[in-house]
């Protein structure tokens, strides 16, 4: 017998039974004429334990940049704040004419 195999569930058990759960997050953006339309799910998971059922994946960078997040979720805000500094301190320079 395989390790990859469940031997302990009886074979007359539906087969959705045997699928292993879906952690993944989903993350949309759609460009139409006049915009652009960016959506995700509100999910955050540890392991198959849901954590936090109303987690904001998508988070403003500037006016016109948003950051669709997924994986870590310190990782992904930690790296999605230091794009903000840093691109508030380029528009900052840009504004006062120093670039």
């Amino acid at each position: 017998m395989t390790p990859e195999k469940h031997h302990y569930i009886d074979p007359s058990t539906p087969e959705w039974m045997n699928i292993p759960p879906s952690t993944g997050t989903s993350i949309l953006a759609c460009e139409f004429k006049d915009g652009v339309v960016i959506g995700a799910d509100s999910r955050t998971t540890t392991g198959l334990y849901v954590a936090n059922r109303v987690t904001d994946k998508l988070t403003k960078v500037t006016d016109h940049i948003y950051c669709c997040r997924s994986g870590s979720a310190a990782d992904t805000q930690a790296i999605a704040d230091i794009a903000t500094y840093h691109l508030s301190n380029i528009s900052l320079f840009l504004l006062a004419g120093l670039v």
